[in-house]
């Protein structure tokens, strides 16, 4: 009898630890997101308010006398006249966050 709990607590610890580390994750990335569109929604209305001052968009993060964070951003690019972006870096394989102004939607780049 005592060799058949063994393998039944091995399996449950290492089940409980497997859900942890799930939960860890989601958890965390789903914290990253919120501070990435936190980040991203204040360059939004500094972008936004500079277009309703100049008629135009800014041809660059520093016309907003913001400062861009080498590695991670948040990096503003102008698209054309009317539509831009803002993306961050996620890490060294290039993927990123990004936030269209034409779609006006969020997502990931791979």
């Amino acid at each position: 009898m005592k060799y058949h709990l063994k393998p039944i607590i091995l399996f449950s610890v290492f089940i409980i630890i497997l859900i942890w580390a799930i939960f860890s994750f989601v958890s965390l990335s789903t914290g990253q997101e919120l501070q990435y569109r936190q980040q991203i929604a204040k360059l939004i209305y500094h972008i936004e308010e500079f277009r309703d001052i100049n008629n135009r968009l800014p041809l660059n993060i520093s016309e907003l006398d913001i400062q861009e964070n080498m590695g991670i951003g948040p990096y503003y690019e102008r698209l054309n006249f009317f539509h831009y972006r803002i993306y961050f870096n996620l890490g060294m394989d290039h993927r990123q966050y990004i936030y269209n102004s034409e779609t006006q939607s969020w997502g990931y780049n791979y």
